[in-house]
Order: structure tokens, then C-alpha cells, then sequence
């Protein structure tokens, strides 16, 4: 037994003085972090990552958060991510003792794909797919050579106009429309993607029409990562009427170019392993879709 004078105990005839007892100390260290979650993203879209120190029973659990590009990812004291634009970003996990762990998240834009059809040349009807994560969305238009203003904001997918910046529509004009999907986060808006536009002949002749619809000659494609393919594309028109002029006939989009990318001329180039869709739109938003799977 360790002695100190100021702790005495008298027992019986003896006196013993005993010194206080060391408590050891019983603090355990960090010695990492690890950090896991969802790798890609689409703007608009969150999640929660996972963070953990080791050993599990470390004293201090406590972790702070950081993004490499906040105007990409925004991360919250929690580790919450929510994507904001198109792009990647590092997510930093940082425990006592400086001990790191990082990882990257992709941010891809989803695609928004608006059809316009006339109605008897005075109204026309705007339809178009579900944005995921989308709070509503904005309709822009204007006639083909001017320039284009919102119209109205809308929640659900489809939209009836009868008049354009206040204007009737006009039977012998065509007019083009543009569609944006927002979602409000920490309240301001986000805007998740932007449609490309498209074009509606108001009063259909044996020249000009919208087109009926948009064939491929493949549904699905597999391809090998670095590989090229130009699927053939035809649009169907009624009689002998054609397109209108003043815009690219057909336009091309993907779902996700990080798995695999196209040219404004539709050749698919193969990136990385994963499944998306290469989308062929008419001028009117007339639509046909491939799958495409890179191995």
C-alpha cells in the first residue's frame, strides 16, 4: 500500500496513514473512421451516409462532416447528403485525432421529356414524365422565333394552354415549349433539369406535321465499356409530310452519362459498367428509348 500523510485511518491501537488510490485512466482512443453509402446521386436526390469509429467502444463518438464542393453536395452534422447540381464531390468524415475517411459521389441530372400536341389548332396539350425528388415544375414557351417566358408553375405532369404570354394562340403559327422540374430545399428553389425544347405545328399540312412517333432499330444493347453504336432512328410522319425545318430533327439524350454517353448525331459510347437509357426525340417530344447495359 502507497502512503500519503494527508489520509489518515486509525484502526485499534495503530495509526496508518494511506494515500488515496490511482484510478487508472480509462479513456480508449480512436484509431479510424469508416464511411459508406451511396456512391451517385441525381440532383434533388438525398440520402444518409454511414460513419463509423473504431474500436466501436472508442470514449469520443464524435464525427464532423465536410463536402469538397457544397454547391454539388451538401452535407449535413448528421452525414445526410443532398445533391444539388450535376458534378462529383468528396465527402470527408473526420473523427477525434484527425483520423479520415473520404468518398466520392457522383451527380448525374435526371431527364425531363415533354410532348406537345395541337388541339384543333387553339390549344396545346403539354405532357411529361414523373421527375424523381421534383416539388413542381415550371412551363416556359413562346412562339418558334421568339424568346421564351414562364407560363405557369405546376405540380402534377401535364398542362393545357390556350394562350402564351396572355396571347391566344395563333392557328397559323408554331410555337415551342420548355419544361423545368425544381425541388425546394432549405427553401429556395433547386432546379433538378431542363427539357430540351420542343416544337409544335399548330395546323398540320401535307408539307409540314408533327410527328406520330419514333421508331429504333434495337430496344436493348449490351455493350463493352469503350465501345461505340449508332442505332438507327425513324421517325413516322403522316403521308408524305415532313418535320419542321428550323430544328434538329432528331435529338438525343441519356440517362446517365457516366455509364454511357451520345453525340447530338446518335453515336453511344460506352463508359463505365451499369445499366441507363438513350433517349431519340422528335421535334414535338415524340419519343422512342433503348436500354443500354455496359459490362
Amino acid at each position: 500500500m502507497q502512503a500519503k500523510v494527508s489520509d489518515t485511518v486509525k484502526s485499534g491501537w495503530y495509526e496508518v496513514q494511506a494515500e488515496n488510490p490511482v484510478i487508472p485512466d480509462e479513456t480508449i482512443a480512436v484509431t479510424g473512421v469508416t464511411l459508406s453509402g451511396a456512391e451517385k446521386l441525381s440532383v434533388g436526390e438525398s440520402a444518409a451516409l454511414t460513419a463509423a469509429v473504431a474500436p466501436a467502444n472508442a470514449t469520443d463518438q464524435a464525427l464532423t462532416f465536410t463536402s469538397s464542393s457544397a454547391d454539388v453536395i451538401k452535407v449535413d452534422n448528421s452525414g445526410r447528403v443532398t445533391a444539388l447540381k450535376p458534378g462529383r464531390a468528396t465527402v470527408t468524415v473526420t473523427a477525434t485525432g484527425e483520423k479520415k475517411a473520404s468518398m466520392q459521389i457522383i451527380v448525374t441530372e435526371p431527364v425531363v421529356l415533354p410532348q406537345g400536341k395541337a388541339l384543333q389548332g387553339r390549344k396545346v396539350k403539354l405532357t411529361w414524365n414523373k421527375v424523381e425528388n421534383a416539388d413542381g415544375y415550371e412551363v416556359y414557351g413562346a412562339v418558334c422565333n421568339g424568346n421564351m417566358k414562364l407560363q405557369k408553375v405546376v405540380k402534377g405532369k401535364k398542362l393545357t394552354l390556350s394562350k402564351v404570354s396572355r396571347k391566344k394562340l395563333d392557328k397559323n403559327k408554331d410555337y415551342k415549349f420548355r419544361i423545368k422540374a425544381y425541388r425546394m430545399i432549405d427553401g429556395r428553389k433547386v432546379y433538378l433539369t431542363t427539357s430540351e425544347d420542343i416544337h409544335v405545328k399548330m395546323t398540320e399540312n401535307s408539307r409540314y406535321a408533327n410527328a406520330d412517333a419514333v421508331k429504333v432499330s434495337k430496344k436493348k444493347k449490351t455493350l463493352s465499356a469503350g465501345k461505340t453504336w449508332r442505332p438507327k432512328v425513324t421517325v413516322k410522319m403522316t403521308g408524305k409530310a415532313k418535320q419542321m425545318r428550323h430544328v434538329q430533327p432528331v435529338r438525343f439524350l441519356s440517362s446517365d452519362d457516366t455509364i454511357a454517353s451520345v453525340t447530338r448525331t446518335g453515336k453511344i459510347t460506352a463508359r463505365t459498367k451499369g445499366t441507363c437509357f438513350i433517349y431519340a426525340c422528335a421535334i414535338n417530344g415524340k419519343t422512342a428509348k433503348i436500354k443500354i447495359t455496359v459490362r
